[in-house]
């Protein structure tokens, strides 16, 4: 049980693997089944929960917290957004299938489960790697069609992101396996990190970039001077080389289509220009308030993709002040108690991810690895514990 409550966590990413494993096996398009899926997921999470509830006779006051926020959120659409109400039902309904289930693991968690949840990881690590290695980067290798792009699961972002998020997955394990173990996850993050330019996702290449600096930071700030700075070099060397390379070489074309010699261009990012530029001209008719919750969705058709403009439509700058403030007074306190001897150096990898890909697609309402992360981080810094 504990296991579908880990898979919550990447939910989508494991049914892309999935998908690609029975694809290839059966030859069956098993993406119909993608809805049952995550409610199967949902279902044994709340099972999960109420058991707990039985147990030990308590609710913990996350969930109620967070079930409640649901309830007023469905209330107050239907008052004030009566001709919206199916869509926000539906919108809501969504969230509650992604987020719910974290946000159950997150109350629940405790330092057996921690260990459990970093060997499910290192698992789907040798799962994914594998699984794109055969379906994306050998039909590469002997030039084959990509599945890449070939449907809405496969698209160049879902590889991309995949790709990368693992690649800072192998990461962090890099200082935790020794001998064999550790050349073959540096060899698969190898090919990680060549296929996360390869699908072309530009929210990918940029997690990787910073995979990479905040892993650099790590090894680097309990060194000499001297150490760094001959690594400082090491670093500007291969970049500058990469760089070059990526001018050179039209695999990297779209990754970094936003860059040219005049600085950064939107108008090569799927219509990412013209979907800002709507979100500015909105926030300006109320720059301090914003749009409300959600309003912006049908002026928009969508989301901004971006978690910033996304602050800015819903509440404006108000809003935005008071994320900001929040999210630095947590940030001091749970660094006064973070430990990188224990599970908080796992989740600084896990939560990268969604800060990184919500300032270039999704929302926030749908990506529950973030909720799993700020209800962890919430948890410890009130000094909470699980059963």
């Amino acid at each position: 049980m504990k296991n579908i409550l880990f898979i919550s966590l990447v939910s989508v990413q494991i049914f892309i693997i999935l998908y690609l494993n029975i694809n290839f096996i059966t030859s069956w398009d098993i993406s119909n089944l993608y809805l049952p899926y995550l409610l199967v997921v949902l279902i044994v999470s709340l099972i999960y929960q109420i058991f707990k509830m039985i147990k030990y006779r308590s609710i913990h006051i996350f969930l109620i917290l967070t079930l409640l926020i649901y309830v007023l959120l469905y209330i107050y659409s239907y008052i004030y957004y009566d001709q919206l109400f199916d869509s926000i039902f539906y919108i809501l309904s969504q969230s509650i299938l992604f987020v719910l289930p974290c946000i159950i693991l997150a109350i629940n968690i405790n330092e057996e489960l921690e260990a459990s949840l970093i060997r499910f990881f290192s698992l789907t690590f040798y799962w994914v790697s594998i699984t794109l290695f055969v379906f994306i980067e050998i039909p590469f290798l002997f030039n084959q069609q990509s599945i890449v792009d070939s449907t809405l699961l496969l698209n160049h972002q879902s590889i991309s992101y995949l790709s990368a998020f693992y690649f800072g997955i192998g990461l962090y394990f890099l200082k935790e396996k020794k001998g064999f173990i550790l050349s073959v996850i540096m060899i698969f993050n190898i090919t990680n990190l060549h296929i996360t330019f390869l699908a072309g996702g530009r929210g990918g290449a940029i997690l990787v970039l910073i995979y990479i600096v905040y892993f650099l930071f790590e090894i680097l700030k309990n060194q000499s001077i001297v150490y760094k700075f001959f690594v400082s070099i090491a670093i500007m060397i291969c970049t500058i080389s990469i760089i070059i390379f990526i001018k050179k070489d039209e695999i990297f074309e779209r990754s970094f289509s936003y860059i040219d010699e005049n600085g950064f261009n939107l108008e090569q990012t799927s219509g990412r220009d013209k979907l800002y530029f709507q979100s500015l001209e909105l926030i300006k008719e109320n720059l301090w308030f914003g749009q409300g919750m959600f309003n912006y969705y049908s002026k928009l058709n969508g989301t901004p993709h971006n978690l910033i403009l996304e602050i800015l439509l819903i509440g404006g700058i108000f809003l935005l002040l008071i994320t900001l403030l929040c999210v630095f007074f947590v940030i001091i306190k749970y660094m006064n108690i973070y430990d990188s001897k224990t599970f908080d150096r796992f989740l600084a990898y896990l939560i990268i991810y969604p800060i990184v890909m919500l300032m270039f697609s999704g929302n926030f309402l749908f990506v529950g690895l973030l909720w799993f992360g700020v209800i962890y981080v919430l948890r410890r810094i009130v000094g909470y514990r699980s059963e």
